[in-house]
């Protein structure tokens, strides 16, 4: 769940219900390859519920990521095909937001587009500094030490939290 605190703590509520209302629910009742590793990828992935596995050929699963995790958006920033595989298992369910509207609405919206970029800079610096952390042979887990969270995160936490749930009741019809 931190992860999406990195993207929703910088969003505005208007970027979270766009969001909400641009994106498409994916549930999965098998395991599905999400993102194949090499491919374009042509969405940027918001686990709702449920897990995901991220494999590397030649290396295995090199993460598990949970609610709050977001995927595909490596790819979003650079444009460059998938680096990894990301699968979800059953009973997973994603909010699938594709590239061209993400695109669309940072050329439209200067203020999405710097909070958004913003936010994807500080997820993939903490991602980063996390891989650094725990070395390169260190295992699969991915999650990143609850108890560092940086001064710039701190008071955002709450109302991203916030946001998030608002987003789940949005999707689930229940606001």
């Amino acid at each position: 769940m931190r992860k999406v605190l990195y993207i929703m703590g910088f969003l505005s509520d208007e970027d979270v219900d766009w969001m909400s209302d641009t994106g498409r629910v994916v549930r999965l009742d098998r395991e599905t390859t999400i993102i194949a590793e090499g491919a374009d990828v042509r969405e940027v992935f918001f686990v709702l519920s449920g897990e995901c596995t991220v494999a590397i050929a030649g290396a295995g699963i090199i993460a598990k990521l949970g609610s709050g995790e977001v995927v595909g958006e490596m790819s979003c920033i650079d444009n460059a095909s998938a680096s990894a595989t990301v699968c979800g298992g059953a009973g997973c369910t994603l909010l699938a937001l594709d590239r061209r509207d993400i695109d669309a609405r940072l050329a439209s919206d200067a203020g999405f587009a710097g909070r958004f970029y913003k936010a994807m800079a500080i997820f993939l610096v903490d991602r980063l500094r996390a891989a650094n952390r725990r070395g390169v042979d260190q295992g699969a887990d991915a999650d990143l030490d609850h108890d560092e969270l940086g001064d710039v995160m701190m008071d955002s936490i709450s109302v991203a939290g916030l946001r998030f749930e608002h987003m789940l009741r949005k999707l689930s019809g229940a606001s």
